[in-house]
């Protein structure tokens, strides 16, 4: 059977999933930069007070918290339109769970709840 092209709905979740991830990558790297400060500073004689005023810290775990919030959303969409598109090839609810390594249930109820996001979004699901 030829190799038929992907709806634009898995494309998408995948690129906005690269993107996500490219997103926490920066934020790591700039928290590593703010660690690295830190330590520096914690070796000095300077106030820890002073230290976590100058590293601006509030930013530092909103920027980290605000970045694994969208990367964990984007994974589980795309792992959802990802199963969809194994279920149209023809493949059954057991085989994408053994190739996941997930239970039949997880499977299974990642397909629903993730159509229920998009039911309610008003976001047709791809079939």
């Amino acid at each position: 059977m030829p190799h038929q092209p992907q709806p634009e709905t898995l494309v998408q979740s995948v690129e906005l999933l690269a993107a996500a991830i490219e997103r926490a990558i920066e934020t790591l790297t700039l928290d590593h930069a703010v660690a690295v400060s830190l330590i520096e500073g914690l070796r000095s004689d300077e106030s820890i007070e002073a230290i976590v005023r100058s590293n601006k810290m509030a930013s530092v775990r909103e920027g980290m918290t605000d970045a694994l919030v969208e990367l964990e959303a984007a994974r589980g969409h795309a792992r959802a339109e990802l199963f969809r598109a194994l279920l149209r090839e023809g493949h059954t609810i057991g085989q994408i769970s053994r190739m996941w390594g997930i239970s039949r249930q997880l499977a299974s109820r990642i397909v629903r709840e993730q159509d229920g996001v998009a039911a309610r979004s008003g976001v047709a699901a791809a079939e």
